[in-house]
């Protein structure tokens, strides 16, 4: 997509229903590119920050990531405030605003950027969204790409190859590097698994937000992630699997084969290798599942309300996707064919699925996706098309930028699988406060949730 390949350094790949800076889309801004150079418009078009710059990525926050320079061994950027002001000095460093899952690092104004200077000075740094505050470039690594699944406070940083985390607001280093590991680098609900100096593989440990280690019981480890009160365990000494609270006491007994993490209060376990339920906190089987739950195009935990366990033949087909409700019983199933995969359902209740054609080689050619709801309706045929190793859709403000797998031009859907804003656009990204970043031709567009253009780049 040409947009997005602008600017290498800057990773500005992302299509999640995020709020940016703007307490409402009048403050909102949007950059803009004008005879090449990038700055930023309002939202009625009208230019607030003069285009200066050879590239601009989107405001996240009050604070927005800008390039001045590069060749080929360096980058040169700068942080800006929604003033134009440099918040960050420009230097010798890329500024990365996105994990490898392509969205914003913490989400898009909750988050942080991760500096990595150049050169002969590597070092990296990050910038904290929230407060302003910036680390400088001080550390042998940042990590930060799980930060949005719980907004943590801290964030975890590498030192002389060793993990600790330090508070994002101030760069306090809270808890020491002395980690060999940290689960997902961050804290949830309070807690976090990391792995000892010097320890096994899987001898993981559990630390509380200041650093205090939270006893174990007697010969097992953390195997999961701390979740809705409780962490899953893993018995050394037995290779049974159970579950502990966060004052280290036994809660379920280990006595599984596998067990997952709890979500929405349910979990699953593998009864056997081949055999899956769910169970409650109190340990009560509330179903057997029909088919493991780590099979592809299945799930590990319940979203929205629905487990969804995918079904093969004997000859290794997908033959359907089944949902489970909370007392286990299969609310519906897609059945479609040359289907290979199924995304759990978004907050407004529809979802995406997946088919292919196998070919010689075990992958999939013609794939595309369509678009079902939590009554198991399929609402489109699989009628749209998804850019290998690009983002995944996502709905914004209602709509979802799609490419139409027949045209490959792109437009906007609703939550019904209708096509809003004709498919006519060579690249679209999805809405933010109203507008969204279109392009045809090679020309730059933002249009509004009825198509009408409100700034368009002039021709070169």
């Amino acid at each position: 997509m040409t947009m997005k390949r602008l600017l290498v350094c800057l990773l500005i790949l992302c299509l999640l229903p995020l709020a940016v800076f703007a307490e409402d889309a009048s403050d909102a801004l949007y950059p803009v590119r004008v005879d090449g150079l990038w700055g930023y418009m309002n939202r009625e078009g009208e230019i607030v920050i003069e285009p200066q710059f050879p590239y601009a990525a989107e405001f996240r926050g009050r604070y927005a990531a800008v390039m001045l320079d590069e060749d080929e061994t360096y980058c040169y950027c700068g942080i800006i405030d929604a003033d134009g002001n440099w918040a960050v000095e420009p230097g010798r460093f890329t500024v990365w605003e996105a994990d490898q899952g392509e969205r914003y690092i913490g989400g898009r104004d909750e988050g942080i950027y991760i500096l990595f200077g150049e050169g002969e000075n590597y070092r990296v740094g990050f910038f904290d969204l929230p407060s302003g505050f910036y680390s400088g470039l001080v550390y042998d690594w940042v990590e930060g790409e799980w930060i949005g699944e719980w907004d943590s406070e801290l964030t975890a940083v590498e030192m002389d190859g060793k993990d600790g985390f330090v508070r994002r607001t101030d760069g306090e280093l809270v808890i020491p590097c002395r980690y060999d590991a940290c689960r997902y680098y961050l804290f949830h609900e309070g807690c976090c698994a990391v792995l000892p100096d010097g320890a096994g593989p899987d001898e993981w440990i559990l630390i509380d937000s200041a650093g205090n280690e939270i006893p174990l019981p007697e010969n097992c480890y953390v195997s999961g992630d701390p979740s809705e009160g409780l962490a899953a365990i893993w018995d050394s000494e037995n290779n049974l699997y159970g579950y502990m609270n966060f004052s280290g006491n036994v809660v379920i007994a280990p006595q599984y084969v596998w067990a997952y993490d709890f979500h929405e209060g349910l979990a699953c376990v593998f009864l056997t290798e081949e055999s899956c339920a769910v169970i409650t906190p109190e340990n009560e089987i509330v179903a057997v599942l029909p088919d493991r739950v780590n099979r592809q195009g299945s799930g590990y935990e319940y979203v929205h309300g629905l487990l969804r366990v995918a079904h093969y033949s004997e000859d290794d087909d997908l033959d359907y996707i089944a949902f489970f409700d909370h007392e286990g019983r299969e609310a519906f199933r897609l059945e479609i064919g040359d289907l290979i995969y199924a995304y759990d359902l978004y907050e407004n209740g529809v979802g995406f699925y997946v088919t292919g054609k196998k070919d010689p080689t075990g992958g999939h050619t013609d794939v595309r996706y369509g678009l079902y709801n939590a009554a198991g309706e399929i609402l489109t045929g699989p009628a749209f098309f998804v850019w290998e190793n690009g983002p995944e859709p996502a709905f914004a403000e209602g709509l979802c930028a799609l490419t139409d797998a027949e045209t490959g031009k792109m437009g906007f859907i609703d939550v019904t699988g209708q096509w809003i804003i004709a498919a006519e656009w060579d690249d679209a990204e999805n809405f933010y406060y109203d507008l969204a970043l279109v392009e045809k031709d090679g020309k730059l567009a933002y249009i509004d949730h009825e198509g009408t253009t409100v700034w368009e780049e002039s021709a070169p």
